[in-house]
C-alpha cells in the first residue's frame, strides 16, 4: 500500500501544501485557510496538549457541533500517536459527567454549552486563543504504528447504548487507497464536508482532503443549502434521506410555474420516443434547479448508512448526477463502493479485496479482513461475543448476497424482518419503499412482528393530504402484495422523525425502536 496514505504523513502533506485550502462556514462566520497554514495551527495545539500532559495512546475526548476547532484538536491528536474520541452529542449530551471515567480520557474538550456540566472539561471554542502562544519549534511528534489505535467510533445507537469501537491507524491508509483507486480525483476537487465530525467518514474525508490534496468546506448540517451555493463543491457525501429530501424540493421546484411544468412533463414524453441527444437543451432547462440546489459544479455524490430505493437512484441517474451507493459498518470499516468503473445500481459496488465475503445460511453477511477496524466492543465483552466471531468473521446483521459478477446487495437488517403471527415473513422496508414512492408520503414505519396484519406509521408529505387519497395509494400498493402482507390499517405520525425528537439517530436513520415506543398506545389500539 501507499505510504503517503499513512497517518504519519499527515502533517508532511499540509506543511507542504499552499494550495489547496479549507473553507469554514458557520453562520456569519467564514474564513479559508491553505493547508500549509492548518499545519501552524496543529502544531500549536500538538505542543499545547503535550503541555498538557497527553502521551501516545491517550484518549482525548471531544464533543460539539462541527467546527474549525473540532477539526484542528482531531488533527492534532491522532497525529501525535494519541487517541481521538469524538462523541455523538444526540447520544452522549447527558452523560457529559460520566465520560472523562468511563472512556479514561486524559482530556476533555467540548462547545461552551457543556462547560459547566464539570470541572473537567476545556472550552473547545476557546482551543485557538488557548494554544495561540505555543512554540512547537522543538515539538518531537511521535511515531504512529500500523496497529497503533487513532480513534474510537460508536455504533449508532438505535437499539440502545451506543458501543465503542477502537480503530487501527492502518485501516485509514485502505480506505484512502480504494477511494483513490475508485475516483478520479483531482487538486481542484472541493468536497463539502457537513455530517457531524463525529461520523468516522465526516473525518476521514478531512485526512483525505490533506493526504490525497484536493479542497474541504466545513460546515454544519443546518447551514448545507446556504453553503453549497456558496462554496460550489465537487463531491458530497450524504445519508439517503438527504438525496430523498432534495428530490422532493426539486419536484416542489417542477410545479411553481406553467413553464416548469410543462417542461417537465413534456421532456419525460419525449425522452420515451427520443434519442437523449435531441433532447440536451430540454434536459438542461428541466434539471438546471436541481443541480443549482448541488451548487452547480457537483460530479462526484456518494450515499450510504442506510438502503436507497433504487427509483431514487434512477432519477439521479437521469438528471445526469449519479450517485454512488457504499457499503460498510463500523465493525469493519468499508466494505464496497460503487465507483465510475463499477457500477450498478441497486448494488453496493464490489467487495474490496481486502474483505472476504461469505453469506450465511439464513443470509446474514459476514465479513473478514485483515483490516477489520475492530476486534471487540469496549467494555462490552457480551456483545463482543456475538459480533466479531471466532472464526475471525464479523456478523453484520444485515441480509444480503453477491451476484454472479461479484455485486454485493443489501437486503436490510436481519433483525428488523417482520415476522406475523402466522409464521410469514416480510422485510418493512420493501413496504416502506412501495409507500415513499406514491409522492404522498414522506417517512414510513412498517409494523407487524408477531401480529395478525400489517399496518404502518407514515409521515405525510403535506399534512392537508386528505386520507381518501392516501387510502387509495395504499389500495393501489395492496395489489402487489398477497393477502398476509397488504397494509390493513395506518398512523398519521404527529410530526416527522427527526434527530431532535429522538425518532431518527445522527446518520439520519430512522430509530424504529423510538418510533415503536412513540406511538405504543396508538399502535396497540390498532390490533386491539
Amino acid at each position: 500500500m501507499n505510504d503517503l496514505f499513512k497517518l504519519d504523513y499527515v502533517l508532511q502533506a499540509m506543511k507542504e501544501n499552499d494550495s489547496n485550502y479549507v473553507e469554514y462556514y458557520n453562520g456569519s462566520t467564514y474564513f479559508k485557510k491553505v493547508f500549509s497554514d492548518m499545519y501552524v495551527d496543529v502544531m500549536k495545539v500538538s505542543s499545547y496538549l503535550k503541555n498538557k500532559g497527553v502521551q501516545k495512546g491517550d484518549r482525548v475526548g471531544i464533543i460539539g457541533m462541527n467546527s474549525y476547532e473540532y477539526m484542528i484538536l482531531d488533527l492534532a491528536v491522532i497525529t501525535n500517536g494519541s487517541v481521538s474520541v469524538p462523541f455523538p452529542e444526540k447520544d452522549f449530551k447527558g452523560k457529559i459527567q460520566t465520560l472523562s471515567k468511563e472512556y479514561n480520557l486524559k482530556l476533555f474538550f467540548a462547545d461552551e454549552k457543556y462547560v459547566n456540566d464539570s470541572e473537567e472539561i476545556i472550552n473547545l471554542e476557546n482551543l485557538l486563543l488557548d494554544a495561540e502562544k505555543e512554540d512547537y519549534s522543538d515539538l518531537e511528534m511521535n511515531e504512529i504504528e500500523d496497529e497503533d489505535n487513532f480513534t474510537i467510533i460508536f455504533t449508532s445507537g438505535t437499539t440502545g447504548v451506543p458501543k465503542g469501537i477502537e480503530v487501527r491507524s492502518k485501516c485509514v491508509q485502505e480506505w484512502m487507497e480504494y477511494l483513490v483507486d475508485s475516483y478520479d480525483l483531482t487538486e481542484d476537487d472541493k468536497i463539502i464536508d457537513f455530517l457531524t465530525l463525529s461520523i468516522s467518514n465526516a473525518r476521514l474525508f478531512v485526512y483525505a482532503s490533506v493526504l490525497v490534496h484536493f479542497n474541504l468546506v466545513l460546515t454544519n448540517t443546518n447551514e448545507l443549502l446556504r453553503v453549497l451555493a456558496l462554496s460550489k463543491p465537487t463531491i458530497m457525501q450524504g445519508v439517503p434521506y438527504l438525496f430523498e429530501t432534495f428530490y422532493r424540493t426539486f419536484m416542489s421546484m417542477t410545479q411553481q410555474t406553467f413553464k416548469k411544468r410543462f417542461n417537465y412533463r413534456l421532456y419525460h414524453v419525449l425522452d420515451k420516443i427520443l434519442p437523449s441527444s435531441m433532447l440536451r437543451g430540454l434536459h438542461e432547462k428541466v434539471f438546471k434547479s436541481l443541480k443549482d440546489l448541488f451548487g452547480q459544479n457537483m460530479r462526484i455524490l456518494v450515499t450510504g448508512s442506510a438502503h436507497t430505493d433504487e427509483n431514487l437512484l434512477k432519477f439521479y441517474e437521469k438528471a445526469n448526477l449519479r450517485v454512488y451507493e457504499v457499503y460498510g459498518i463500523n465493525e469493519v470499516g468499508l466494505v464496497s463502493m460503487n465507483n465510475p468503473k463499477a457500477y450498478r445500481i441497486g448494488s453496493v459496488g464490489k467487495p474490496f479485496k481486502t474483505k472476504t465475503i461469505k453469506i450465511s445460511d439464513n443470509n446474514e453477511i459476514l465479513i473478514k479482513s485483515d483490516f477489520s477496524w475492530g476486534t471487540g466492543y469496549i467494555n462490552d465483552e457480551n456483545n463482543s461475543k456475538k459480533t466479531f466471531r471466532e472464526d475471525g468473521y464479523v456478523a453484520t446483521g444485515d441480509l444480503g448476497h453477491v451476484d454472479e459478477d461479484g455485486y454485493l446487495y443489501v437486503e436490510g437488517r436481519l433483525k428488523e424482518v417482520l415476522i406475523l403471527s402466522n409464521g410469514d415473513k416480510i422485510h418493512p422496508r420493501i413496504i416502506e419503499d412501495d409507500l415513499k414512492q406514491t409522492n404522498l408520503i414522506k417517512q414510513a414505519v412498517a409494523i407487524g412482528n408477531q401480529k395478525s396484519f400489517i399496518s404502518c406509521i407514515i409521515v405525510l408529505e403535506d399534512a392537508n393530504i386528505p386520507v381518501n387519497k392516501i387510502n387509495d395509494a395504499i389500495s393501489e400498493i395492496n395489489k402487489r402484495y398477497s393477502d398476509n402482507f397488504k397494509i390493513k390499517e395506518f398512523i398519521i405520525a404527529d410530526s416527522p422523525f427527526t434527530v431532535e425528537n429522538g425518532l431518527m439517530n445522527s446518520t439520519l436513520k430512522i430509530n424504529r425502536n423510538a418510533v415503536y415506543e412513540a406511538y405504543k398506545s396508538k399502535i396497540e389500539k390498532l390490533y386491539t
